[in-house]
C-alpha cells in the first residue's frame, strides 16, 4: 500500500522519515510508497518533515489495519499422499 497516495506535502517541505507505532513499538518504514503491514490492528503513523533545516513531526492516530480476507477452500476426493510428503 502507498501511505503517501492521499497525502499532500506543502510546498517547501520535505518528507524525511515515516514511522509506524503498533502495540507501543515504533518502527521506521523504509519505503512509505510500498508498505505491507504485518498484522491487523490499530496504529499511529508519524511523518517527519523538514523545512529550512528545521524538522517537525505530524502524526495520524487511531488508524485501522484490516486483516486480510480469508476464504477456505474445500478439498474433495483427495488422498493423504497427494497433499503430504511421502517419507
Amino acid at each position: 500500500m502507498n501511505l503517501l497516495a492521499n497525502q499532500k506535502i506543502a510546498k517547501g517541505f520535505e518528507l524525511v522519515k515515516t514511522e509506524i507505532e503498533f502495540d507501543g513499538q515504533r518502527t521506521v518504514i523504509a519505503d512509505a510508497t510500498h508498505f505491507t503491514p504485518q498484522y491487523p490492528g490499530t496504529c499511529t503513523l508519524f511523518f517527519t518533515v523538514k523545512r529550512n533545516g528545521t524538522e517537525g513531526e505530524v502524526k495520524a492516530e487511531n488508524l485501522t489495519i484490516k486483516p486480510l480476507d480469508y476464504k477456505s477452500i474445500e478439498v474433495k476426493n483427495t488422498k493423504p499422499e497427494e497433499i503430504l510428503p511421502i517419507v
